[in-house]
């Protein structure tokens, strides 16, 4: 369950460097292009580039760019289930129609989502034989289908 846990610590974490910056707390000035330690050192190498981090300070926001995701399955089986969707709507496949499903995918794909024993919300977002049947016999894959059926 800690992946829930994730973007709510980022928040609280920005929020935290805010309060603390209005209290004057100081810190490192160099934070991303510091030689030793510095963010884009230890994680971009050679190959950062720090002015790329201001360039359209203030005229770019990334954060326009994201987007929600339309499934409450893991973002990894979302073709799987846009696939399974498309196929039932444009070719009027209703879910008793649909004896068996063979999907394709690399060797982690198979560790990832090949969970068959569901007791958990989670173990039901990271199923691919869940999501699929729960898409086909509904026709939907919101949380609703996720929380119900795996909780009883």
């Amino acid at each position: 369950m800690t992946k829930r846990f994730h973007p709510g610590r980022a928040a609280e974490n920005g929020v935290t460097a805010a309060l603390l910056a209005e209290a004057w707390l100081v810190g490192p000035s160099f934070i991303l292009e510091a030689p030793w330690g510095g963010f884009l050192r230890t994680y971009g190498g050679d190959a950062a580039v720090p002015e790329a981090t201001v360039a359209a300070l203030g005229k770019e926001f990334r954060i326009l760019n994201t987007g929600q995701k339309p499934y409450a399955c893991c973002r990894g089986l979302h073709s799987s289930v846009e696939a399974l969707l498309d196929v039932m709507r444009e070719e009027g496949v209703k879910g008793e129609d649909v004896e068996r499903m063979i999907v394709h995918g690399a060797d982690r794909t198979v560790r990832q989502f090949a969970k068959r024993d569901v007791q958990t919300l989670l173990d039901a977002q990271f199923s691919m034989s869940y999501s699929l049947g729960v898409v086909a016999a509904t026709g939907r894959a919101g949380l609703d289908e996720f929380f119900s059926t795996a909780h009883g």
